[in-house]
């Protein structure tokens, strides 16, 4: 099986009243487990732009760790209305908080930011990598150089 950031009894008990997903169960425990890999599969996507994938527990504990809580914020988006449980309120906003979109922003940030200390950097040759490594963004100033002002001649 494939590596996933989270588990079937990690979901469980992120619930007061943790609910038992079973094969009678609304959403069955497939359907949990199903989700479960899709999200996963969707952090790797992610995750693969800066890191080799997939990340494990046993090589790579604390970032493990912090995508395990992503896996379940992302799980949680899609199960809490399944299960009754209205969205949380934005104090600031008083909007609910988009779970899904909370998820995926963290992932972005870890990504672009490098934040995931002891997993693996993605590596091979070139300076876009070594500009990726060193946190580099291309830029292209068109007010310093065009190419109009390059002298062919």
């Amino acid at each position: 099986m494939a590596n996933e950031y989270c588990s079937l009894t990690d979901v469980q008990n992120e619930y007061k009243n943790a609910p038992t997903f079973d094969s009678a169960s609304k959403p069955t425990s497939t359907a949990v487990e199903t989700k479960i890999t899709r999200y996963s599969r969707k952090m790797d996507s992610v995750l693969n732009k800066a890191y080799s994938v997939p990340i494990t527990e046993s090589a790579s504990p604390n970032a493990y760790m912090v995508l395990t809580e992503i896996c379940l914020l992302m799980v949680r988006s899609w199960l809490d209305p399944l299960l009754g449980i209205s969205a949380k309120i934005d104090p600031d906003t008083d909007e609910p908080i988009n779970m899904m979109k909370s998820a995926m922003d963290e992932l972005n940030l870890l990504v672009e930011n490098n934040s995931l200390d002891d997993a693996v950097l993605k590596t091979s040759s070139g300076i876009t990598d070594w500009n990726s490594a060193n946190n580099i963004k291309p830029t292209l100033d068109p007010d310093t150089y065009s190419i109009k002002d390059k002298d062919w001649w």
